[in-house]
């Protein structure tokens, strides 16, 4: 078995669903070239699980739907190998030593300072987002969320309120972007801020729309992607007007209406509650207001 080849591929995944996750770093490891190997052995992984979810109230009740998706990665390889024309082994076979390709699945350590990788099957690595703050290296920092579309996510400064449109691809280095939406900070960390999801955003019914929420005193904006045109990215304010002051902890959420439009700004520490709307129509049909 020594002379059998080894070949360490670390896959860096990212499920998000209305939430984030810190970006990783990937990492590749050849021992030796590849095209020599006909068959290939992947190591068993354990299933990956991301859940999606909300709840819709109204005056007629509150009513909650979730979405699990699961995927074991050992099979996303094997069939990303089968397609490259590779045998799939079940197990190690001595006699074929020299012409097997070992596969192990993993993840490195935690990246973040903005930066997004995509990975391709045969090994190669392209950076898609260079870094965006350089004094941005704090613990979970910088957040993908994920969108419909299944190349495109948005990349959150949770410390800034600063956003962008993250698309990878399959086809190519040209096809592999990160266009700013907000480049604005809509807070100014100082160097000692430990700030800890100050800025969050939540996917709404209209795929091309997600709302930003300062969870630390209540601003709320509109933020649209698309992937038609990069001219029609924006991110516009629902409410400027600070709801909470001298505070440093996430004390504000939204809750979804039953009109898509529409949703509770809730202040969980005293209670206090207003109802917003966003929308495509104009500044005009976009309000805050405050529940007596």
């Amino acid at each position: 078995m020594n002379a059998i080849k080894n070949w360490l591929l670390v896959f860096c995944t990212i499920l998000l669903a209305n939430g984030c996750a810190p970006l990783r770093t990937p990492v590749i490891v050849r021992n030796a070239p590849i095209e020599m190997y006909k068959y290939a052995y992947i190591s068993p992984t354990k299933e990956l699980t991301s859940s999606t979810g909300g709840t819709y109230g109204g005056q007629y009740g509150i009513y909650g739907s979730s979405t699990t998706k699961s995927v074991n990665p050992s099979d996303v390889i094997a069939g990303i190998l089968i397609k490259q024309g590779y045998i799939i082994l079940p197990e190690l076979k001595s006699e074929l030593a020299n012409e097997t390709l070992i596969v192990n699945y993993g993840e490195s350590g935690r990246r973040n300072r903005g930066l997004g990788y995509t990975i391709q099957d045969d090994g190669q690595s392209w950076i898609i987002c260079s870094a965006r703050e350089i004094s941005g290296d704090k613990e979970s920092r910088f957040c993908l969320y994920e969108t419909q579309n299944m190349w495109t996510f948005i990349m959150l400064d949770t410390y800034t309120g600063k956003n962008w449109q993250v698309q990878f691809s399959v086809k190519g280095e040209d096809y592999m972007f990160a266009a700013p939406i907000n480049i604005f900070s809509l807070a100014y960390p100082e160097a000692t801020s430990n700030w800890t999801n100050r800025f969050q955003m939540f996917a709404t019914q209209n795929m091309w729309t997600f709302i930003l929420l300062d969870s630390y005193n209540g601003r709320l904006w509109q933020v649209q992607y698309s992937t038609q045109d990069l001219d029609n990215l924006f991110c516009i304010p629902i409410n400027k007007d600070e709801l909470g002051s001298d505070n440093e902890k996430c004390i504000f959420s939204i809750q979804p209406l039953t009109s898509m439009y529409q949703y509770y700004l809730i202040n969980d520490r005293t209670g206090d509650m207003w109802k917003f709307q966003w929308s495509t129509k104009g500044d005009d049909y976009r309000w805050i207001e405050k529940f007596k």
